[in-house]
């Protein structure tokens, strides 16, 4: 008996120094993911998969060749130039974005040539300890337009006749700082918006476009609602524009005379200020949109708001109030910064201390007057038919 206590003790310690063995190798950044791509099932070989992820040690296994008959053919493209099957990049701290380029030909070879669709698909939940964002983005490198958000997604349709080239794109966010946000609101009117994960309302839940994983608070004033607390009785009127038309909030007037019910993230709003006031947002207390984050538009007016973290411009830079630690970026054209929507909309309209001003992708850029888009501001979109509006369009901020 004694011999069996002292057996079952030296084991526990063993398995309480497995445990702290294994504990402590993990990696908290370690991860991979399987993608398969899927083409036109014509009773040849139609799906090849390849592996991505970050790991303590660097791991390659070479692509094998392709059989001759095939309808769909995938590839990682390092910087060495072999091709891969699997590509595990060294995990490094200093390192914010992984890259993979991949070459996808939804084609293969088999059959004639023409158009067909390859299916990507994966299973997010594959990933261990994953941070950050992972996306598809046309082109290598990561430079061309962002495709699709691989964490809100499982699948993407890629068309093609022949072999093209894609690049995965993992942003780690290595300690996801705090951020804030300095809404300089003019006495007056103003137009504008809050980058938010947030709605607040009172009543029912309004049938409005919000973003993924929006967070509610429901009051029973829209005075009352957090978001307007730094300005209360600093403010006469607010107003908004939706599907159900133009909506009005007076905090003097009783509540079942007002028409506007809530303030969600990513929509636009004319807040008439009786004085000028700051309005400081932090994400110790609301969760901010990210840019890849998405709101649907509907065809005709929309008035919605900007969530991209930086001021994006055409030179000259706009003498309009900016938070002063949000990053300006120059751009070429309005396009570098709608171009989730280019060729969709009609014309952008803005309102800030300098007026009006107007954008219209038909007409020659002297005569445009707006050249910008910050956070704190709004805009009005008129859309030709409905679109979803993001602004991950890869201009260089995070």
């Amino acid at each position: 008996m004694k011999g069996e206590k002292k057996m079952k003790k030296n084991s526990l310690i063993l398995i309480v120094i497995s445990l702290l063995i294994s504990f402590y190798s993990i990696n908290i950044y370690a991860w991979e993911l399987k993608i398969t791509a899927t083409g036109v099932d014509l009773d040849v070989s139609n799906i090849f998969s390849i592996i991505i992820g970050v790991d303590e040690t660097a791991n390659n296994i070479p692509s094998p060749p392709f059989p001759p008959h095939c309808t769909v053919k995938i590839e990682i493209i390092p910087a060495s130039g072999e091709r891969l099957y699997k590509n595990i990049q060294l995990d490094e701290s200093n390192v914010a974005d992984y890259i993979w380029n991949i070459a996808l030909d939804p084609h293969g070879q088999y059959g004639q040539p023409g158009l067909r669709t390859a299916i990507l698909d994966w299973s997010i939940s594959d990933l261990n300890n994953f941070e950050g964002s992972l996306s598809i983005i046309d082109g290598k490198d990561g430079t061309g337009d962002f495709l699709v958000d691989m964490k809100a997604n499982t699948s993407y349709n890629i068309p093609g006749d022949k072999e093209a080239f894609y690049s995965i794109v993992w942003n780690r966010i290595p300690d996801n700082p705090p951020r804030e946000l300095t809404l300089n609101l003019q006495k007056n009117w103003n137009l504008s918006s809050f980058p938010l994960k947030y709605l607040c309302y009172t009543g029912s839940k309004p049938d409005v476009p919000i973003f993924e994983g929006t967070t509610d608070e429901v009051v029973t004033s829209l005075k009352d609602c957090s978001i307007l607390e730094q300005i209360k009785g600093k403010y006469s009127v607010i107003r908004n524009f939706d599907a159900n038309g133009a909506g009005t909030y007076d905090p003097n007037m009783p509540d079942f005379m007002n028409t506007l019910t809530y303030i969600a993230g990513g929509h636009g709003y004319w807040i008439k200020m009786n004085q000028e006031a700051n309005l400081t947002i932090s994400s110790d207390n609301f969760v901010f949109a990210e840019k890849s984050d998405e709101l649907s538009l509907r065809k005709g007016w929309n008035l919605v708001g900007y969530w991209h973290p930086a001021m994006q411009y055409l030179n000259p830079l706009p003498d309009v109030p900016v938070d002063s630690d949000v990053e300006k970026i120059e751009v070429l054209s309005l396009n570098d910064i709608f171009c989730s929507i280019n060729g969709k909309y009609e014309v952008i309209r803005n309102f800030d201390l300098n007026g009006a001003g107007t954008y219209d992708p038909s007409l020659p850029s002297f005569m445009n007057t707006l050249n910008y888009a910050a956070p704190q501001y709004a805009y009005w979109i008129k859309m030709k038919d409905a679109y979803n509006l993001h602004y991950n369009c890869n201009n260089s901020s995070k």
